[in-house]
């Protein structure tokens, strides 16, 4: 809802015009490489949760237990697990029927690693130039690899915003 109020805005005080259209972006595709998952008990719920969330200093360490799934129905919920995954992902693992299987990492992992000093939580940052300390985390790719599955890039279509006008001052109020 914040995001349609603020497009309102924009649209309102810039006089900014948009529209989607569909351009050839980095999506991601879930694969199979030697999967280790388990075969789902049909009579389960099925969904993915997280469990035991626990901070640690600058790792956000989830486990994602998921019951009962299809590599369809969690590949499209991939996005919402990992914040560097910008386009809903695609199942091409060829795997049928559902699976239960547990997935440890750190939410944190890719955003530490781009930027190393960051503060977290109102932390003192880590000088220049001297490493974080290392914590054994791992991102939530490098997880899925542990279970035996990829996420591979690949050019499609993906819709984007495209500004066709804005101007330079807004409006007065």
């Amino acid at each position: 809802i914040l995001n349609a109020m603020l497009r309102s805005l924009l649209i309102d005080r810039y006089k900014m015009a948009v529209h989607y259209e569909n351009r050839p972006m980095d999506a991601y595709t879930l694969v199979a490489a030697k999967p280790k998952l388990t075969k789902a008990d049909p009579a389960n719920r099925t969904g993915c949760r997280r469990q035991n969330q626990q901070s640690q200093g600058r790792s956000l360490m989830v486990r994602l237990a998921c019951q009962n799934m299809t590599m369809a129905q969690f590949a499209e919920q991939v996005q919402a697990f990992d914040p560097d995954i910008f386009y809903p992902a695609l199942d091409g693992t060829g795997m049928e029927g559902a699976w239960d299987f547990t997935v440890d990492y750190d939410a944190m992992a890719g955003l530490n690693a781009r930027y190393p000093g960051m503060r977290v939580n109102g932390g003192a940052p880590t000088p220049e130039g001297e490493a974080s300390e290392p914590n054994g985390s791992v991102t939530f790719a490098e997880a899925l690899g542990k279970l035996g599955l990829k996420l591979e890039t690949h050019k499609r279509p993906e819709p984007v915003l495209v500004i066709n006008h804005i101007e330079e001052k807004p409006t007065e109020n």
